[in-house]
């Protein structure tokens, strides 16, 4: 190759070899920054989804209350109930010896009138 050619070659190459070298580093930091936008964005879906979750849960343990205090509101009207029933169960209980007794009373007036 004569100097001339070698003039004109070299920097023809050094020219196409810096270009390639800045097409490599281009594509990288693309790669780099794409990658680094991914991040944020999966964060911030991540943050998003465990804000949703959050409140959830925070509805699930409200209904979780409410259902608590129905539960002890229900156990205290059943504990009034049952004590009523036994309150009544006992009425019954007296009233029915009352009425053997004036069943008992009235055989006797009946036995004592015809006799």
């Amino acid at each position: 190759m004569t100097p001339e050619v070698i003039q004109i070659v070299v920097p023809i190459l050094t020219a196409l070899i810096a270009s390639i070298g800045t097409l490599i580093a281009t594509k990288s930091t693309n790669k780099k920054d794409v990658t680094v936008n991914d991040r944020k964005s999966l964060s911030e879906d991540e943050k998003a989804f465990r804000q949703e979750l959050k409140e959830i849960i925070n509805s699930y343990k409200d209904d979780l209350e409410e259902a608590r205090e129905e539960i002890r509101t229900l156990s205290e009207e059943v504990a009034q109930l049952h004590k009523i029933n036994l309150e009544l169960t006992l009425e019954n209980k007296r009233l029915q010896v009352k009425v053997d007794d004036l069943r008992t009373e009235l055989q006797w007036f009946r036995d004592k009138k015809e006799g």
